[in-house]
């Protein structure tokens, strides 16, 4: 088996009670299978810790009016772990913020940056990010049916040339979008006309775009304000930086590309992440361009929202700031697998 590990995955540290916005609010949490069957049968001795805490229908935990999950304490732990140890938390619980993606003989890990302490950490980076690889003899037992292996090496050649292109020193990162967005029209077409075995033969060209490739913030949030809304005090924040970023002009914003140290490095690094999580798994649905586009569309969009923050600070944005914008638009994007659906589907259409 073939590992991927991305940025510091083993070496994340939860810091539960401490996290300034716990992962147990906000979301509907999905109860695996066996991890529900256990709780059948614990809820009989435990009758008072599972009272009205688990949706038998719908295969989640009970949220609470605020959103808080039935389970958390006002100390911020969780009471299930608490009471009867951590080995009876679901795999959704027990897993996050990290994140695998399965291909034959393949397991790529990532943390999400859905995490306030994975966002703090991404912002913090002073280098590019990358992801590191080593294998084991551990056989994939797993069923792949009707999985294109041509398709998927290819996937991972123009990951790797994406990588390279994001890489790039004293490339403006918009120049890089132009290159990524080039190839990821140009093979989408190709594999639409069923022109698997060369969809990547104009790559190399493309990659090199010397125009910039910025998406406007109309259409960024345009697009936003489709998704289902998670958390309305963030969405309703956003309204109203919409409008600030609407009235600014281009000297305000490379105003505020020069003010704010290493932003072009963040951006590469957001890129690089969404990047390296989704992109190969178009292997799956064949939405090739939506995949590789949702990754420039979500860090310009993230751009946009920093730079909304910035003039509503009176040109100031603190490294705090930047995580939490971050971290809360990961999760009205990445914590709904509706809204990671309808994403694709749009940005799919838009190249129609």
């Amino acid at each position: 088996m073939i590992r991927r590990y991305l940025g510091n995955y083993n070496s994340f540290t939860c810091t539960a009670g401490q996290c300034p916005d716990t992962c147990c609010s906000g979301w509907m949490i999905e109860i695996d299978d066996a991890s529900l069957e256990k709780y059948a049968l614990l809820k009989d001795t435990n009758f008072e810790l599972f009272n009205n805490k688990i949706d038998w229908t719908l295969n989640t935990f009970i949220r609470r009016e605020n959103g808080d999950c039935s389970f958390l304490r006002e100390d911020g732990l969780c009471q299930l772990q608490r009471t009867l140890g951590e080995e009876t938390l679901c795999m959704t619980c027990d897993k996050y913020p990290r994140h695998m993606e399965e291909f034959p003989g393949v397991r790529e890990y990532s943390l999400s940056i859905s995490c306030p302490a994975v966002a703090e950490d991404f912002v913090a980076l002073s280098e590019t990010i990358s992801f590191a690889e080593e294998s084991d003899v551990v056989s994939d037992n797993d069923d792949y049916p009707d999985f294109n292996e041509l398709v998927y090496n290819k996937l991972i050649d123009l990951r790797q040339l994406f990588f390279q292109c994001l890489k790039s020193n004293n490339v403006p990162f918009e120049r890089k979008c132009a290159g990524i967005h080039s190839v990821l029209v140009d093979v989408q077409e190709h594999l639409d006309f069923g022109q698997w075995a060369n969809c990547d033969e104009n790559a190399p060209k493309l990659i090199s775009q010397s125009s910039g490739y910025q998406l406007s913030s109309l259409e960024a949030f345009v697009t936003f304000r489709t998704l289902e809304p998670l958390r309305d005090g963030f969405i309703q924040w956003t309204r109203s930086i919409e409008g600030l970023v609407a009235l600014a002009d281009t000297a305000a914003m490379t105003e505020f590309r020069n003010s704010i140290p290493c932003l072009e490095l963040l951006k590469t690094n957001l890129c690089y992440y969404f990047i390296y999580t989704y992109f190969c798994g178009s292997i799956y649905d064949d939405y090739v361009y939506a995949q590789g586009q949702q990754a420039i569309f979500n860090t310009q969009l993230i751009e946009y929202l920093l730079f909304g923050k910035w003039l509503e600070n009176k040109k100031s944005l603190s490294k705090k700031e930047a995580s939490e914008i971050i971290y809360k638009y990961s999760r009205e994007l990445e914590h709904s697998n509706d809204n990671l659906i309808l994403l694709e589907q749009l940005l799919d259409q838009a190249n129609q």
